[in-house]
Formats: C-alpha cells, sequence, structure tokens
C-alpha cells in the first residue's frame, strides 16, 4: 500500500493517454489532440473548439476542420469568414508531448494544410 497513490496516478495518466484522439494536418506535423469538445496543442492550451468537424477560435472564427474523420486537419476555403459565437477559452489541459510526425498527404484543390501560429 506504500505505493499505491503513484500508481493511481500513473494509472491515470496512462488511461488519459490511451484515450486521446491525435490530429495531424496534411504535411505529417502533430497538431494537438482532442480532449472535451476542443483542440489541444501538446503544451495544453486550446488551439480551436470542435463544432462536429470545424474547429473555431475563441473569436468564433472558423480555422479549419477534421477532414472526413481521418485525424488529418485542413482549411476548406470556401468556408473562410463562416463564424459562431464567440467562446471562453480559459482552461488548461495536461502537456503531452507528441511531436511525432506520420506521413504527408496530397492535399485537394479546395483545401489548405492546417497550420497553428503560436
Amino acid at each position: 500500500m506504500l505505493f499505491s497513490p503513484h500508481i493511481n496516478a500513473i494509472s491515470k495518466y496512462y488511461k488519459l493517454i490511451n484515450q486521446l484522439q491525435w490530429y495531424w494536418n496534411w504535411s505529417g506535423k502533430c497538431i494537438g489532440y482532442f480532449d472535451k469538445g476542443f483542440l489541444w496543442n501538446s503544451d495544453g492550451k486550446i488551439i480551436g473548439k470542435f463544432i462536429d468537424n470545424e474547429i473555431y477560435s475563441s473569436e468564433g472564427n472558423y480555422i479549419g476542420e477534421s477532414y472526413k474523420g481521418n485525424n488529418r486537419l485542413c482549411i476548406d476555403k470556401s468556408k473562410i469568414g463562416k463564424k459562431i459565437e464567440p467562446f471562453e477559452m480559459t482552461q488548461i489541459s495536461y502537456k503531452i508531448g507528441n511531436d511525432e510526425s506520420i506521413c504527408t498527404l496530397k492535399i485537394y484543390n479546395q483545401l489548405e494544410d492546417f497550420t497553428v501560429t503560436d
């Protein structure tokens, strides 16, 4: 019983890690993970809020989307300018490093690759 609090904390961490849904851009760069309806970067800061497969900034501006559920993020040029109600992004989540890149895919003409500016 001496180590049980540590074991419980480690168990919770691994359970969290295994549940996360990670997202990459079409260039193969890891962008972040989905948790609690938001897209988070690896530093635990919110990039945007998911509404279905679309992602919006805290100002309510369309910033991109998950392309057909394949965990690749892109920007549909026809949706630039689309807005929702602004929302607060004060939460901070877990800092979880994942800089693993995956293979590059050719992006379709009506789409742009998703990038994040700090």
